[in-house]
């Protein structure tokens, strides 16, 4: 660990819960974001930042990031094509232990759109909804799967 200490967090889904407790203990938060409008984690992210100030913890000293899964190919086409089978495949087996519903290309579309979890695309697609999802919710740090 770079000068002697090793840096942890809280990964979290999404509770309010997780967001006070790491506010609280000052750590850094991270969001895994792999279903519906990545904007609605800003409530959370203001509740983790507004909980670590009330702990005294330093605003400037907080990281938050997020955590997505995504798929990039030369076009927005190719990638739709690439990546839908392999998350279908991946998404109905863990549905079937969480009994969730077989997945679609209508879930898929929707979630590959501006208003989706999934960062699909050519490079130029992917990169703008990148941006858009730092912006919204002030990240230090964007992670794709």
């Amino acid at each position: 660990p770079e000068h002697g200490k090793l840096k942890i967090g809280i990964a979290t889904g999404g509770t309010p819960e997780s967001s006070l407790r790491a506010g609280a203990l000052g750590l850094p938060i991270t969001y895994a974001i792999i279903g519906g409008d990545p904007k609605r984690f800003k409530r959370n992210v203001e509740m983790y930042k507004s909980s670590a100030l009330s702990y005294g913890h330093d605003a400037n000293q907080l990281s938050v990031a997020t955590h997505s899964w995504g798929f990039i190919a030369d076009t927005d086409e190719a990638a739709m094509r690439a990546f839908f089978p392999s998350l279908k495949a991946n998404h109905d087996m863990l549905g079937r232990e969480r009994g969730w519903p077989p997945y679609n290309e209508y879930t898929f579309e929707r979630e590959i759109s501006q208003h989706g979890a999934l960062y699909v695309g050519s490079p130029e697609t992917v990169a703008q909804k990148i941006i858009i999802t730092v912006e919204t919710l002030g990240l230090n740090r964007f992670m794709l799967h």
